[in-house]
């Protein structure tokens, strides 16, 4: 703590500061008559949220300037401090809010407090803070589910701290405050993991891989659910080596080692493929008349399993080439692939 005491001085230094943040906004930033420093500082908060910070700063430095004293400022400094990972200044910033009149029943502060203890490995001291923000956050806010996103981190904390009883208990809350969410049915199996909870952990995994496959199946392209996927399954190969220490010849256990290897094998493979379609899109962006390009893409798009995609990339083709010969050739095994879904 002597090196947050002694960083406080920069806090000054940091007000002075945040105008260099405002470069990249310009006069977007400027705001207009009607808008009071407290829709500023909630505004700042939600590009905080949304990975704006030249934005939040710009916005910040502005109400520094139009009304020095407001202590919401504060936490809209402190949440903008913790993600440009000056973690020191931004728990002594929170810390400060939070012995503000205006901290009321402002989960934010609470939550990044425990967050930034938690990255600095200070366990003990992040449990406090991540119980107050789990009492006061709200079960949903713009779509993503708060309550429980805090309470898995709480019982991540727990964890560390071998408080395993109490780890269970709130990764089971997390569970049930979002039964549908595919990350926090990931992180509670791997509380169940490291408490031993084998059957538990491969339920919490099995529903998290249904999830992810079903969203997947809507949108082949989303990179952060392959990700999420491939957690899945090296997980579950952990969970498997460590049953196959009970029970070395267990031949189920063996086959399900070499289904979730496979797994990750196959959604490894996906994700090269993401990230080959990037690279493809940005080639064709710049040379758009290269169509041999335009049928490597939807054939790529077609093993990704968006099959409208790549058609619709293969009707570009024919508008210039109608009689194209490879994209004809793909064009027919998506049309049957299109029939073989349809059939019941």
């Amino acid at each position: 703590m002597k090196t947050i005491e002694r960083s406080c001085w920069y806090l000054a230094f940091l007000g002075a500061s945040f105008g260099h943040l405002s470069g990249a906004v310009g006069q977007k930033a400027e705001p207009s008559q009607s808008v009071t420093p407290e829709e500023l500082i909630d505004d700042a908060i939600r590009k905080i949220e949304t990975g704006d910070l030249n934005g939040a700063g710009a916005l910040i430095d502005r109400v520094m300037k139009v009304k020095p004293g407001y202590e919401r400022t504060l936490l809209a400094r402190g949440l903008l401090l913790a993600e440009m990972k000056h973690g020191p200044e931004a728990i002594a910033t929170l810390e400060q809010y939070n012995k503000t009149k205006d901290a009321g029943n402002e989960y934010r502060s609470y939550a990044a407090l425990g967050r930034l203890y938690r990255d600095s490995k200070i366990f003990r001291l992040a449990v406090r803070p991540l119980e107050q923000a789990k009492d006061l956050a709200p079960l949903e806010e713009n779509g993503r589910p708060v309550k429980a996103n805090i309470t898995i981190e709480l019982a991540s904390v727990l964890n560390k701290l071998t408080r395993t009883e109490e780890a269970l208990k709130q990764a089971e809350d997390a569970g049930r405050l979002a039964p549908n969410d595919p990350e926090i049915l990931l992180r509670m199996a791997n509380i169940y993991y490291t408490a031993q909870n084998y059957p538990a952990a491969i339920q919490a995994l099995d529903r998290s891989i249904s999830l992810l496959n079903s969203r997947l199946k809507a949108d082949p392209f989303r990179s952060e659910e392959h990700g999420l996927l491939k957690a899945c399954y090296e997980l579950k190969i952990n969970v498997a080596q460590a049953q196959r220490a009970a029970d070395p010849d267990d031949a189920m256990l063996l086959f399900s080692l070499a289904q979730s290897t496979r797994e990750v094998a196959e959604v490894g493979r996906r994700i090269g493929m993401l990230i080959a379609r990037e690279y493809m899109i940005e080639a064709l962006n710049r040379d758009p008349g290269q169509h041999g390009w335009r049928v490597a893409l939807a054939e790529l798009e077609m093993e990704l399993g968006a099959l409208q995609d790549a058609m619709q990339h293969l009707n570009e083709v024919f508008k210039n080439e109608p009689n194209h010969p490879e994209a004809s050739r793909l064009r027919d095994h998506i049309q049957a692939m299109f029939k073989s879904q349809s059939v019941p």
